[in-house]
């Protein structure tokens, strides 16, 4: 099945404490380890253009996913997202020819150029209730350079993610701004890693 739709996040980083006080202060609601495998060229062509192609592994599930960076707004990011579930069979097949992944879409979003498997990281996902019904996913991502402290909110407006900000900032957490995608950040840390 294949699905295509956009998707609005309030994403901010966060630091280890705050991590740990924003899931002492809820009760978890849902909690799901991830394993993404990240594909693209050996120059990273869809980095440069704003784009991720993964496959997601969540208990046995996997997702194909395709984003496209759309637009950022002061506070909300938002990218078209082509989603394509797969077999473990199919997964497989992939990771032993990696060029095929784009067998599974529906576009073409390279010309001669091959996808390669670049790798993986890890994300643990806790789903929380942030703030007056809102629900935010907390993780914590390993990426091949370390691990870092995410906070996103999914489907919401510039003012509901304003009054999340300042519910963040009256609790003492503090957060940046995330300008980066967890697939860019990827790419940095295995530019880094020796």
């Amino acid at each position: 099945m294949t699905s295509i739709g956009l998707e609005n996040e309030l994403k901010v980083l966060i630091n280890a404490e705050t991590y740990k006080k924003l899931l002492l202060s809820a009760h978890p609601l849902k909690k799901k380890i991830q394993e993404n495998y990240y594909f693209d060229t050996e120059d990273y062509k869809l980095s440069r253009e704003k784009k991720t192609l993964r496959i997601r592994n969540e208990k046995n599930h996997y997702i194909l996913c395709l984003k496209i960076g759309w637009k950022k707004d002061a506070l909300i990011h938002t990218s078209q997202e082509i989603e394509v579930e797969l077999t473990e069979s199919d997964v497989n097949r992939i990771f032993e020819n990696p060029p095929i992944v784009t067998d599974f879409l529906p576009l073409e979003i390279f010309q001669n150029e091959r996808p390669v498997l670049l790798g993986k990281i890890k994300n643990e996902r806790t789903v929380i209730e942030i703030f007056n019904g809102i629900l935010a996913e907390i993780d914590k991502t390993h990426f091949p350079n370390g691990i870092s402290y995410e906070m996103e909110v999914e489907n919401i407006s510039e003012s509901q993610g304003m009054e999340i900000l300042k519910h963040m900032e009256l609790k003492g957490y503090p957060y940046i701004f995330n300008k980066k995608s967890k697939y860019q950040r990827f790419v940095e840390g295995i530019k880094e890693s020796p």
